[in-house]
């Protein structure tokens, strides 16, 4: 397939498109683009619909950690930062991209990557999980407005990964992430996973 690769960094970006080794006839577009904006999913859209006729998949896979530790000691602006990265702007550009799935005639996927809280509380993640949660129910909700239409929307939660977002938890140690976060967070990065 050819893609559109959104993210912060243009120079990551570059890397990750030089990195995938696409056969002929297929591309990478990078679109360097804040999430955290947000008009962000309509300027993504509006630089797609330029380039692609038609989309049939879409994924999103964006998020932060947000603020780490009890409710009332958060940054509120981060608090809401991370709703709009991890819940708003997957909403968003579900939004824009529907009606081009809906009206190429040949249905169509979303697929939101979830987890982080969504199964059960997560004691000092207060803003990540109450994103993820939400961007559960909006799946489950969505995929019944659009099954009529063939457009599958599917959550997947794939468990802590070796990635900047758990170094966060570590870097915050235990007294601020919690025992259990932060252990866990220090054994997936032992294991390399």
């Amino acid at each position: 397939a050819s893609l559109v690769l959104v993210g912060r960094s243009a120079k990551a970006l570059d890397r990750v498109v030089s990195d995938l080794g696409l056969r002929p006839g297929r591309e990478a577009i990078p679109v360097p683009v804040d999430l955290s904006v947000p008009d962000a999913a309509d300027q993504i859209v509006s630089f797609i619909r330029a380039r692609i006729p038609h989309t049939n998949v879409l994924i999103n896979n964006a998020a932060i950690q947000g603020p780490i530790g009890p409710l009332w000691r958060n940054d509120w602006s981060a608090w809401l930062s991370t709703l709009q990265v991890n819940l708003l702007s997957p909403v968003a550009l579900c939004r824009a991209i529907i009606p081009g799935m809906i009206e190429g005639g040949t249905g169509g996927s979303i697929i939101n990557i979830s987890g982080g809280g969504a199964t059960g509380p997560r004691a000092n993640f207060t803003a990540y999980a109450t994103a993820k949660t939400g961007l559960i129910r909006f799946s489950e909700t969505l995929a019944e407005e659009l099954r009529p239409h063939g457009v599958r929307v599917n959550s997947i939660a794939p468990g802590a990964m070796n990635t900047a977002m758990l170094a966060e938890v570590v870097d915050q140690g235990a007294d601020v992430a919690g025992h259990k976060e932060y252990t866990e967070a220090v054994k997936v990065q032992q294991v390399g996973g």
